[in-house]
């Protein structure tokens, strides 16, 4: 069976990527400290890795910290977690309020920035020039890409193209 022109130059500009295993993740970025923010942080840190949370507003990095410690107080008084468990999560979770030393250094950035487009292109945007080269840049609205980004946000591969198939624009 003969392949015509445009599926053989799709096969020839197709990239394997290798993503990270759950072990292999042990410095993670969260920035956003709302509902999924802070979540992510407290489940990030459970499961050991460093935690380094970030928000643009002043005071909230240190906010959704008091609710990661709320959240793990009420998982100790439902016999969810264990004191010890507890007290070393904590002991993961960094506050920070500068974009850049929170991004040096680290495998994954989960952004749970606010649902606004123009917000999320440019904290990708700054994110592709601070982040490590190995981080993985994850967002968590589904197929979006930065526009200021040369890579797709979820795979940090050096391509240009998107990797979803309805990248938002």
């Amino acid at each position: 069976m003969a392949y015509s022109t445009p599926r053989i130059a799709a096969i020839e500009y197709l990239r394997v990527v290798m993503l990270p295993t759950v072990e292999q993740v042990r410095t993670i970025d969260v920035l956003g400290t709302g509902t999924m923010g802070h979540g992510i942080a407290h489940v990030g840190a459970l499961m050991g890795a460093q935690v380094h949370l970030y928000d643009a507003m002043r005071g909230a990095a240190q906010a959704g910290i008091a609710k990661i410690a709320k959240n793990l107080d009420r998982g100790i008084e439902l016999g969810k977690l264990q004191q010890t468990a507890r007290d070393a999560a904590f002991a993961r979770i960094t506050a920070f309020d500068e974009l850049t030393s929170v991004c040096a250094q680290v495998d994954c950035v989960i952004e749970a920035a606010p649902e606004q487009l123009d917000l999320k292109r440019d904290l990708f945007g700054s994110l592709d020039k601070i982040a490590s080269s190995h981080a993985l840049l994850a967002p968590t609205r589904p197929r979006c890409r930065s526009a200021r980004s040369r890579r797709p946000c979820a795979i940090r591969a050096g391509s240009s193209a998107c990797t979803s198939s309805t990248p938002c624009t």
